[in-house]
């Protein structure tokens, strides 16, 4: 009602405004890694709410992952991973993390403990700095090297062509990219031009393999009420 009575909600715009607006994207990984370093840096002070904050943290992140997971299932129009660059990445991001509780660890010990000793001065900086950045140098070894032969190796490479997937695929390289579907139609002269890829309008997109466009399809059968 909102927008049939609003006179500058019409044609595409309302569409876009009828449309689930959640596009999928990949900063939960630096909320997690904020919440997570947030939590490490607590471990310098003292210990008095530890146990709270990390009931607090465990609670929050159970709550992610439940309103994560309905909306990648319920909101999110669509979304394509090629790979898993970014969730290595954001695992060995974690090396920072767990190089910072070391740091933690190394000083509610130092000068606490008979057993660990008393460094001060300049050496306590060096301990650190030598902790910091020795387990990180640790840790990515572990991750590069140690951890790929203890799993199971697959090779995922595509066998297939460009021209064996592209029929069934409506996006690709040249229907996402305004600037080739601009030159296809009145650079290229390509006849049909290529038609730039829009979800829910893939009915409209003409193959032509000649400019690189193979993915046709017919309109989708509309519901009955």
């Amino acid at each position: 009602k909102i927008i049939r009575s609003n006179p500058y909600l019409q044609k595409w715009r309302a569409e876009r405004a009828m449309s689930i607006f959640a596009p999928m994207d990949s900063g939960r990984y630096g909320d997690i890694l904020v919440n997570a370093s947030l939590a490490a840096l607590i471990l310098f002070v003292p210990a008095g709410w530890i146990v709270y904050i990390y009931g607090g943290m465990f609670v929050s992140h159970v709550y992610i992952y439940i309103f994560d997971h309905y909306r990648v299932l319920r909101c999110v129009p669509g979304f394509t991973f090629s790979d898993d660059t970014i969730d290595m990445f954001a695992w060995k991001m974690t090396s920072v993390v767990s190089a910072v509780i070391l740091c933690a660890i190394l000083l509610k010990l130092n000068c606490n403990s008979d057993s660990f000793g008393c460094v001060q001065g300049g050496w306590f900086c060096v301990m650190m700095l030598g902790a910091f950045f020795g387990h990180i140098v640790v840790h990515l070894f572990i991750f590069n090297k140690i951890v790929p032969h203890l799993t199971a190796s697959q090779d995922n490479r595509a066998t297939l062509k460009y021209e064996q997937v592209a029929p069934a695929v409506a996006a690709n390289w040249f229907t996402v990219n305004p600037g080739y579907c601009f030159r296809s139609k009145y650079l290229y002269k390509h006849d049909p031009p290529v038609n730039l890829f829009v979800r829910g309008k893939e009915h409209l997109m003409k193959a032509n393999p000649s400019a690189g466009s193979y993915f046709e399809d017919k309109p989708a059968t509309p519901e009955k009420f």
